[in-house]
């Protein structure tokens, strides 16, 4: 169930949100500097199954994407709600009460079995006035892309499509990163011909394609009673998609008579291309109105923009998703609706985390036994080793511990209204040196489910 969302129901003080034009708003718009740097990624030549769903996360902010590099579903723990974890998810998703068709159905989303064009998260079309078929999709590719993780721990995926105009390619690497709460995903396309191509790029969004979820997979009626809100954020440089958690409560109202918001989980979206953040654009239904307008209908396609890609030219996307709390209280800062160029910062982001060891170095190859039976994934000599053992062993480390392992601390919108006492956050916690419990769950796959076996 959606509605729209007039003026009167933004959760954040209009009045307080500065001039677009003033400095302090310009300086969430524009990366402070751009990073060139590189990381090595790695990979399992011939791997089994190449065609599997890819799992990562950051501090109990998690996300699973598939087989082609496109979106199924990311979360985080927000400690509310009846399980405590919520997910965006793919609208035609099963609900987790249904849990062996809803992990099936994941699963074979994994695959990229399915119509790309029906899910959110961002697809890239070639428009050509000479075809006759319409857009043609380079993102995701038509064809498996090539996988690696960085670090063993974020995916990338690499792809060639081939433009048959001017038999020249467009070269894409699309690389996700999980980083204090925000799902990152940096697309960089470049183009090899002589001459320019025109591309669209779309990111759809809305109730038709975007699902809030609680993760309890025991109340079968409890989805029942969700309320869905969609506003543009401040000067619309992001998106915010909003699930109310008791609509069935009466609403507060403020001194001057407005509703306000009741607890909700909130999905907030920005893009940035070139270092630059972009302007969701009103949809044509909507009246004229300053930058500032905040209505959305439940018809709102999501964000299209196009692009021209000039001779031997590149260009890059990064789409930052995040989700959290937002509390009863009136108001929230209006800073926290938006996402800062500098938070997108892919290429930085993983310029300061420690390369990984090229080898765990787990045993002495030297000392084993002959004589005595060995598993069979031991090499049996020194020159026989093989680096899928090193990849398998660095990869299931990484997964149980950024995927399956969820911090017991909610990721809160901040107050606006400093005499609110808002749940301490985790950042507190942290600082304060306090332990901070973690669950051990199943992972995204299994819905972040606890079971006796993953927490053993």
């Amino acid at each position: 169930m959606s509605e729209s969302a007039p003026n009167a129901y933004l959760p954040w003080r209009k009045e307080d949100v500065p001039e677009e034009t003033s400095a302090e708003f310009q300086g969430l718009l524009t990366l402070t500097s751009r990073s060139s740097f590189e990381s090595k990624g790695y990979s399992w030549k011939d791997a089994p199954n190449p065609e599997t769903w890819c799992a990562f996360g950051d501090e109990g902010t998690t996300a699973l994407v598939g087989a082609y590099g496109d979106l199924i579903q990311f979360g985080t723990y927000t400690g509310c709600g009846q399980s405590g974890m919520f997910t965006a998810d793919r609208r035609a998703s099963d609900e987790p009460y249904w849990v062996t068709s809803r992990t099936k159905q994941l699963q074979d989303w994994a695959e990229g079995g399915d119509n790309f064009e029906t899910h959110y998260g961002l697809q890239v079309y070639q428009v050509s006035s000479e075809s006759t078929d319409g857009p043609r999709r380079i993102l995701p590719p038509s064809e498996r892309p090539e996988l690696q993780w960085v670090n063993y721990r974020w995916p990338r995926f690499t792809a060639s499509d081939k433009i048959e105009d001017n038999k020249s390619t467009v070269e894409t690497t699309t690389q996700w990163v999980a980083h204090d709460g925000l799902i990152l995903q940096q697309t960089q396309l470049r183009y090899s011909g002589q001459e320019s191509i025109h591309l669209q790029c779309r990111l759809p969004s809305g109730d038709d394609a975007l699902d809030i979820r609680d993760l309890d997979h025991v109340d079968a009626y409890y989805s029942l009673y969700v309320k869905y809100k969609q506003v543009f954020g401040p000067h619309r440089y992001s998106w915010v998609f909003v699930r109310e958690l008791d609509p069935q409560e009466p609403r507060t109202t403020n001194e001057s008579g407005q509703k306000g918001w009741e607890d909700s989980i909130a999905v907030v979206a920005s893009i940035m291309q070139d270092g630059n953040l972009i302007q969701w654009k009103v949809p044509p239904e909507a009246p004229p109105a300053s930058s500032q307008a905040s209505t959305i209908t439940a018809e709102t396609p999501g964000q299209i923009w196009d692009i021209t890609l000039e001779a031997d030219c590149s260009t890059e996307i990064v789409i930052a998703y995040k989700m959290a709390l937002v509390p009863k209280w009136q108001f929230h800062t209006w800073d926290s609706f938006i996402i800062p160029a500098d938070a997108m910062d892919v290429s930085t982001i993983l310029s300061g985390e420690i390369p990984c060891p090229d080898t765990l170095r787990l045993y002495d190859i030297t000392r084993i036994d002959s004589s005595r039976a060995q598993p069979r994934s031991l090499p049996a000599t020194p020159q026989d080793a093989s680096e899928h053992i090193e990849f398998v062993v660095h990869r299931h480390l990484e997964h149980i511990l950024s995927n399956c392992s969820i911090p017991l601390t909610p990721r809160t919108i901040r107050s606006g209204m400093p005499e609110t006492t808002l749940p301490e956050s985790r950042e507190a916690q942290l600082t304060e040196g306090r332990l901070v419990p973690v669950a051990l769950t199943c992972g995204d796959v299994s819905f972040h489910r606890v079971s006796g076996s993953s927490s053993l």
